[in-house]
């Protein structure tokens, strides 16, 4: 009877990890409780009351920070090559996963968009292994690179179109694909 509610309480206020991540660790201990108090080895488990709940998770949330605009010049300046793909990824807010799985069909540069519909995804994470037959139909043969797949956005509201009004910063402006083939940079 070491650790209390009010130990597991304080652990999931202070523990800065999204709510889900939370939610899954918080029900792997419980779990484990669980079966301690059945085996005899506690009398009561401590995450019974304890489930992470959302109010809970924003009184201690810290205030998020973003970066000054002297500071993202200084990224994208360190990044070299790949400073345009960070301007790109931060003027849109797309996830690294996600702004690497666009093709050149999921830009409209007439209407200035980006379509966001798939993501790389660690092979096994989610529960997935493969390419979601939507996506397979396009591809043809499953798209494989270091144990990751193309997969569906990580959540259903991640499936968006990003307008380049909606992209922010200087470096969103016109968009081209380079003739190396490589990342998305303004055109010269």
């Amino acid at each position: 009877d070491a650790i209390t509610e009010g130990d597991i309480k304080a652990w999931l206020i202070d523990w800065d990890r999204a709510l889900k991540t939370k939610a899954n660790y918080h029900g792997l201990l419980f779990g484990v409780f669980t079966h301690a108090v059945e085996e005899g080895y506690l009398r009561t488990n401590p995450c019974a009351r304890t489930a992470p709940k959302r109010s809970r998770v924003r009184q201690a949330q810290a205030e998020l920070r973003f970066l000054t605009e002297e500071e993202l010049n200084t990224a994208v300046r360190l990044a070299g090559d790949d400073g345009d793909l960070l301007t790109f990824a931060v003027g849109t807010g797309l996830r690294f996963g996600e702004v690497t799985a666009l093709w050149c069909s999921d830009i409209d540069l007439a209407h200035g968009t980006v379509r966001v519909n798939k993501a790389w995804k660690r092979d096994g994470e989610h529960g997935e292994g493969e390419t979601p037959g939507w996506l397979r139909k396009q591809v043809g043969a499953k798209h494989v690179m270091r144990q990751h797949h193309l997969g569906n956005p990580k959540t259903p509201k991640s499936r968006r179109t990003i307008s380049r009004r909606a992209s922010a910063g200087s470096g969103c402006g016109t968009w081209s694909w380079t003739p190396r083939r490589s990342w998305w940079s303004p055109q010269q």
